[in-house]
């Protein structure tokens, strides 16, 4: 029993002299959590799109270069199709032809309005004379096969008469249609000839040409892609583990290759 007291107390003496030694601590510090998500993308212009040629045929001139500020109609490329140039020159003709035809100078009118001119003097004399028989008969003073005879060439020189002016009518409504078909004809090529020159129908820059002069192009091809001037814009692709940890708003660090280390700074 004795034994045990003692070592009782050679314990807390043990235990009283450490308590009063210096003992290094560390207090906690609260701090936030920085967690990194990574993620690799491109880098396009806002409002990025493709330009599409209209027509077939040969890239004959490129009126810009890659990095270049356009504008609303700016001249872009133009292409070269021969087949197109010809039908516009033949529908050109055509309703030059057409429209000199439907005119006050119409060679085509002129005759009709010549033969209705001569045919109406000799609808005057033959009225005339058709007239004056008919008094003398009526008089008794000339043969019933004499006033008949008048009479006939009166009527038909009054039918002939009135065809021609139905035929004049009737040629001016032609001519008048044909103008029209023409004009319209000429018209379509005349867009269709329009898709040979491309311009721009927005403000941006040229960010890449996919064609080369002497090229062969088709319709409905891929020949430029446009963009806005200043604005860009970073598609990232981002892990499904890691996509909840995206916000709108937050800031994102990045690093292009052909800047080497810089780091430049964007917003989701």
């Amino acid at each position: 029993m004795k034994s045990f007291n003692t070592a009782i107390f050679l314990a807390l003496t043990i235990f009283i002299s450490a308590c009063g030694e210096d003992i290094p601590t560390q207090k906690p510090l609260k701090r936030d959590i920085t967690e990194v998500v990574y993620a690799s993308g491109v880098l396009e212009p806002q409002n990025q799109f493709t330009l599409y040629s209209l027509a077939d045929g040969t890239v004959a001139n490129i009126f810009v270069n890659e990095g270049d500020t356009i504008n609303i109609s700016h001249d872009l490329i133009r292409v070269d199709g021969n087949a197109t140039q010809a039908r516009l020159y033949s529908s050109e003709e055509i309703y030059k032809t057409a429209r000199q035809n439907y005119g006050e100078n119409s060679p085509v009118l002129q005759e009709v309005k010549s033969q209705l001119k001569t045919l109406k003097v000799k609808l005057q004399n033959d009225s005339t004379n058709y007239e004056r028989y008919k008094r003398l008969y009526n008089q008794g003073a000339v043969k019933k096969s004499d006033y008949e005879r008048f009479e006939l060439a009166y009527i038909n020189t009054k039918n002939d008469y009135a065809a021609a002016q139905a035929r004049l009518k009737n040629l001016r409504s032609q001519l008048y249609v044909n103008l029209q078909n023409a004009e319209s004809q000429y018209k379509v090529i005349q867009d269709d000839v329009a898709h040979y020159l491309i311009k721009s129908s927005v403000k941006g820059r040229i960010y890449d040409i996919l064609k080369e002069q002497g090229e062969v192009v088709r319709r409905g091809e891929p020949i430029a892609i446009i963009g806005d001037a200043d604005n860009v814009i970073l598609k990232l692709s981002v892990d499904e583990s890691d996509i909840e940890k995206i916000i709108v708003g937050q800031e994102v660090l990045v690093q292009i290759e052909t800047f080497g280390d810089k780091i430049f700074k964007a917003k989701i």
